[in-house]
């Protein structure tokens, strides 16, 4: 039970880490477009 824990555990952070990616990206995309 703990390591399916583990396992839950670690893809949320990668998700997280995507998705940071992806806001990122578009900040900076945004801020391109705008300035």
């Amino acid at each position: 039970m703990e390591k399916d824990f583990n396992k839950r555990q670690i893809g949320l952070l990668k998700d997280v880490q995507l998705a940071q990616e992806v806001c990122e990206l578009y900040y900076v995309q945004n801020l391109q477009s705008v300035g």
